[in-house]
């Protein structure tokens, strides 16, 4: 068994982490994901039947070890700094609109109603 893990592990080693890495996009997470796979693949390697190739096989139970990953996976938290650069960001605000608007107009009333040589 361990013979066949070996030539299962060399020959998809690559595959099963370029597949992973372009799923996570984070090359730790995709080393984590790619040893807990080949862990999976030597534990389960009685079960293989033939049915596909070794590399269908093992590329997934790669995509289930991912699938899995993704659900578990927490919410990111932001960092202070990143949490402040997305406030300072100018957002549609409905009422805060209507309140520029409003603010404009009494603006404009108020200039219009001051002498010409005053407005300047």
């Amino acid at each position: 068994m361990k013979t066949r893990f070996n030539r299962i592990y060399e020959k998809q080693r690559d595959a099963i982490y370029a597949y992973l890495l372009y799923m996570t996009k984070d090359a730790e997470t995709a080393e984590d994901l790619s040893q807990d796979t080949f862990l999976r693949i030597y534990l389960n390697l009685f079960r293989f039947r033939g049915d596909c190739s070794e590399k269908t096989w093992a590329l997934k139970i790669a995509r289930n070890m991912f699938l899995s990953y993704a659900r578990k996976k927490k919410p990111i938290l932001l960092e202070e700094q990143e949490w402040a650069n997305l406030q300072s960001v100018p957002c549609i605000d409905p009422e805060n609109n209507i309140l520029l608007r409003e603010h404009e107009q009494m603006i404009r009333s108020v200039l219009l109603a001051l002498r010409e040589d005053d407005r300047s």
